[in-house]
């Protein structure tokens, strides 16, 4: 196009007819003078292709020329873009936005593109290796921190590989719940820079805790022996125990015990009004039927009573995680209803009432935990009627036998004949305090400092610390008085209104018929055949027990036994119940003040072997936790 052939005013072009063509000399035909085909610039120009006013070198079009020109343009670009194509560096209205790639000497300019599939991997291998990095930078300074590599110099911890911290730790108590906690706490803890001492403290001359009586010594010059059997009325085979003892020691508990079926005479005053066997599936079809057609539903329906609250509660006693407080462990086990429900409304659900209550589960309730069943939770008779159930543990001492095994397996020092008579914190070196344990063994009174003290046994919190002031955690007991009768006949047949011969138990009901003399007690069992010092067949004597809320006289003894009584002896069992009636809200913690922990505020909620197995293991990992923390780094505790 030249300068002669240009028209200042071009004719009016419709916005929807095709963009103008220029003349051009005769030789060559018209080409399109549109801005798509502009051969006047490279294709790779980075500049706009759309009409502007600074044309290549052409004068200024006409501003209504340029408006058609403008519509027509993007109608064009639209009509293209409908099919498909996307010119790489032009942005219209109203159309699809493309990344801009701009290009300098035909490459793409850098970081003009996001980064693409492979280099988004890079980069994310690259921060996984840094972050891999930076972890093995964090443990080489726990490392050189753990063993003292820092030097003098450093604010480490300042113990190097021969120095070991000692931290002493006192648990009173060497019953299940005491054995418990030492045997973990020494047996798991492992640390390099920190010695553990361990002493167990036990007022008695043998271990047991309160199923072991102090009688046993008085009875042994006769030749006669007492085995914590003889007291637990059937709480000796505890499942967690044995499944402690077969994992821990490999042995079995109870392995060789032959099964022993014993038959309950259930006594109102009168006559035996109904008899039953422990346990309940070595039950005759005649005893079935005559318990089924005096009780009807209650007796069917009583035999699945404690089934759904004990696997709960057997669920949570078998998981090794360690509770701050009993009110987390309950929500762990989730048993916050069945402790909040008495065991009265328990019964209701199940279809239990009338007779059946009175006469067969009150005294068996009575015998396992001292209180009636308007008194319980519904965990707590659950508990009760599980062990009552089961079949007597044999009088063979296993558990005093298992408990040895596992202090042998601990590294603590046992000390037998050790009454602690008193508990106190005050600060003793550096300016740290410690807990002082006063103790009395037989006339020497001493006392020694401790770092951390567990009192495994069924102290009341206020009644041993004066200023500790929180009696809404606190555990009541009711006391119980074993005595041991040793006599050459048994039972009065006449006394007990039966023809038959006696029943090896006899559980009274208490009732208004009940005779005096046998008002408070909550059962008498025939143990075992007994010998003389001498080998003649008649010294062989009848060892009974006696469990009562009451001290017996002789008068009361002598009423019920045919014969002449030879011996009688009587131990006080001081906090042998604990009171478990219904409740909800807070339950206590396990870590009394620091440096002090409790075993026994687990028994507001139930008493049992096995939960003061799992009460003592629990106090042991909150120790040993608290001990890695504060301590030293690198502590570990399984």
């Amino acid at each position: 196009m030249t300068k002669n052939t240009w028209e200042p005013k071009p004719p009016l072009l419709s916005p929807d007819a095709p963009p103008p063509y220029t003349p051009s000399s005769s030789s060559n035909p018209p080409s399109e003078n549109t801005p798509l085909l502009s051969s006047s610039r490279p294709s790779h120009s980075s500049r706009s292709t759309a009409p502007h006013l600074t044309s290549w070198g052409n004068p200024p079009p006409d501003p209504e020329q340029h408006y058609f020109l403008l519509r027509a343009y993007h109608r064009a670009l639209d009509a293209v873009a409908a099919r498909g194509w996307r010119p790489p560096a032009i942005k219209w209205p109203g159309s699809v936005r493309i990344v801009r790639v701009e290009r300098v000497g035909g490459r793409r300019k850098r970081g003009c593109r996001p980064c693409g599939n492979k280099k988004r991997r890079r980069r994310r291998v690259w921060l996984c290796f840094s972050l891999l990095f930076w972890i093995l930078v964090a443990l080489g300074v726990a490392v050189c921190f753990r063993w003292g590599w820092g030097g003098n110099g450093g604010r480490g911890i300042g113990i190097g590989p021969g120095h070991k911290k000692t931290v002493r730790v006192a648990v009173v108590g060497a019953g299940p719940a005491g054995v418990s906690a030492a045997h973990t706490l020494s047996t798991s803890f492992k640390s390099p820079n920190i010695k553990l001492e361990i002493v167990l403290l036990e007022q008695k001359s043998h271990i047991g805790g309160r199923m072991q009586p102090d009688l046993s010594s008085q009875l042994n010059f006769l030749g006669w022996s007492l085995h914590p059997g003889d007291i637990a009325t059937g709480a000796v085979g505890s499942s967690v125990l044995r499944d402690r003892t077969r994992s821990l020691l490999g042995i079995e508990f109870n392995a060789q015990r032959n099964e022993v079926v014993r038959e309950v005479g259930l006594f109102d005053g009168r006559s035996v009004v109904a008899k039953v066997t422990r346990p309940l599936d070595a039950m005759g079809w005649r005893t079935w039927l005559a318990l089924l057609w005096k009780y009807k539903f209650s007796f069917l329906n009583a035999k699945e009573l404690p089934t759904g609250t004990m696997v709960s509660f057997g669920k949570l006693l078998k998981s090794r995680k360690p509770h701050e407080s009993v009110s987390e462990m309950v929500r762990a086990g989730k048993l916050g209803s069945v402790i909040g429900m008495s065991a009265v409304e328990r019964l209701r659900v199940n279809g239990i009432a009338g007779s059946y209550v009175d006469e067969i589960l009150n005294p068996q309730v009575w015998r396992q935990t001292g209180q009636s069943v308007e008194e319980l939770s519904d965990l707590a008779i659950s508990m009760a009627l599980e062990r009552e159930t089961h079949v007597p543990a044999a009088n063979d001492g296993n558990l005093v036998i298992v408990l040895e095994e596992f202090l042998k397996r601990s590294t603590a020092d046992l000390r037998l004949d050790t009454r602690v008579t008193g508990l106190r914190k005050e600060l003793v070196d550096e300016r740290k305090a410690s807990w002082i344990v006063d103790y009395q063994r037989g006339e020497h009174h001493e006392s020694e400092v401790f770092d951390h003290v567990v009192l495994a046994g069924p102290w009341n919190t206020t009644s041993f610390l004066k200023d500790y002031h929180h009696q809404g955690e606190d555990v009541y007991y009711r006391p119980l008085f074993v005595t041991f009768l040793v006599s050459n006949k048994g039972l009065n047949k006449e006394y007990f209104g039966s023809l038959e011969e006696m029943s090896s138990q006899i559980l009274p009901i208490q009732s208004a018929n009940l005779p005096s003399e046998l008002e408070g007690i909550h059962e008498i069992s025939y143990l075992r055949d007994i010998y003389g010092p001498d080998v003649n067949i008649k010294a062989v004597q009848k060892l009974y027990r006696v469990l009562s809320a009451r001290s017996l006289s002789e008068q009361d003894v002598l009423a019920f036994f045919e014969g002449g009584v030879l011996q009688s002896y009587e131990e006080r069992i001081e906090n042998a119940y604990p009171l478990m009636w219904p409740r909800k809200g807070n339950f206590g913690e396990f870590k009394v003040q620091e440096g002090l922990w409790h075993t026994g505020v687990v028994e507001g909620i139930g008493s049992s072997v096995d939960l003061s197995w799992f009460a003592g293991e629990n106090v042991a990992r909150l120790l040993a936790k608290e001990i890695g923390r504060r301590r030293i780094w690198g502590t570990r505790f399984r």
